[in-house]
């Protein structure tokens, strides 16, 4: 495994690094994929290049974010014939899959001297630069296919800006609707989607999750008690939806951005940003965090991100008013690592 470095002489190629990510690759010639590793990558996402030792054009791609599985974007074609490096001598493909937007380039005349770029959604390509792919990592079971892995790091906040992560955030959350709650939730990959555990209370007959890409009924995988952190998986067919990564820990005066359906208006989620404004260890022992993004009833269950549009916190409760009667703004609350974290190992292992 290698970690994909910042290259910063390399033949010009970064030029032509604004080309349009393809986003609809058909389905996998690459069947025989080694099973998922038991752990996923530490990295914020991990790609994977496969290359058929037979005809070194054809050219596959994986890609997986931070646990996350393989199998939850599958292995996808890449032809690579978006462009070419300005001395001509490079060809490239490019690709978005499992928020990880990824660009192969090919030699021209050695068909097996490759070079690879790779940025998470809403981060500019500079942010890793572009390094050689060695497709010495293994083979599939047949043989017939050669890969190698890179490890994409998570990006400085400084590489990203809220409004480049903003749309991605938007399409991956959902308003969550039962017979007499509505709030939000957002999807993690493999067909799941988070919220709050509270939303569910009541045992619901049936929830409805819908955004302008989607529309469909979940079940509960399950959940675990407001006090103990708030936090719910359900699952669902997400067909065409892209998960959101998650950020880990943050501090104090990071700029955040809530996104959900308030006062359950609208089929499209709204964003609405601010910073964290204090982050504390409830008598619980369960991690939240404080902001002042603008944040009613409705948001429950969706996603505080961060810049780069990773998850950081899971939108729980927050106060209406103070102990006078009188109206309170800025103090809305969620829950974040962590806390998330162990939640959904939680639910995960049926505790």
């Amino acid at each position: 495994m290698r970690r994909l470095t910042v290259l910063l002489a390399l033949f010009l190629l970064l030029t032509a690094a604004g080309a349009t990510v393809r986003e609809g690759a058909r389905a996998s010639g690459v069947t025989d994929a080694p099973p998922d590793p038991p752990e996923a990558p530490e990295a914020a996402a991990e790609v994977r290049v496969w290359q058929d030792i037979a005809d070194a054009a054809a050219i596959y791609v994986s890609a997986r974010r931070a646990r996350g599985r393989w199998s939850d974007a599958g292995t996808r074609p890449l032809p690579l014939d978006d462009g070419h490096s300005a001395s001509g001598n490079y060809r490239y493909g490019d690709i978005a899959l499992a928020g990880v937007h990824v660009r192969v380039w090919q030699h021209v005349a050695e068909e097996r001297t490759l070079y690879i770029s790779a940025r998470l959604a809403g981060t500019p390509w500079g942010a890793f630069g572009t390094a050689p792919l060695a497709l010495d990592d293994g083979h599939s079971t047949s043989g017939r296919h050669r890969y190698g892995d890179i490890a994409i790091p998570d990006p400085p906040p400084a590489a990203c800006r809220l409004e480049d992560s903003a749309q991605a955030v938007i399409a991956a959350t959902v308003k969550a609707e039962t017979a007499d709650r509505i709030g939000s939730a957002f999807y993690i990959g493999n067909g799941e989607f988070v919220t709050a555990a509270h939303l569910l209370d009541g045992d619901p007959d049936e929830i409805t999750l819908r955004n302008e890409h989607v529309d469909t009924t979940a079940v509960v995988v399950g959940r675990v008690r407001r006090e103990d952190g708030d936090i719910a998986i359900l699952a669902a067919e997400a067909p065409g939806l892209t998960a959101l990564a998650w950020g880990g820990e943050v501090r104090e005066g990071v700029r955040v951005m809530v996104a959900g359906y308030p006062l359950g208006q609208g089929e499209r989620a709204s964003l609405a940003a601010g910073i964290v404004s204090r982050v504390f260890t409830d008598e619980a022992g369960v991690r939240q965090l404080q902001t002042d993004a603008p944040t009613n009833a409705g948001n429950s269950g969706g996603p505080l991100v961060d810049a780069c549009g990773r998850v950081v916190g899971v939108a729980s409760w927050k106060f209406v008013q103070d102990n006078r009667g009188a109206a309170t703004d800025g103090l809305a609350f969620f829950i974040a690592e962590p806390s998330l974290g162990a939640a959904l190992q939680r639910i995960r292992a049926g505790r």
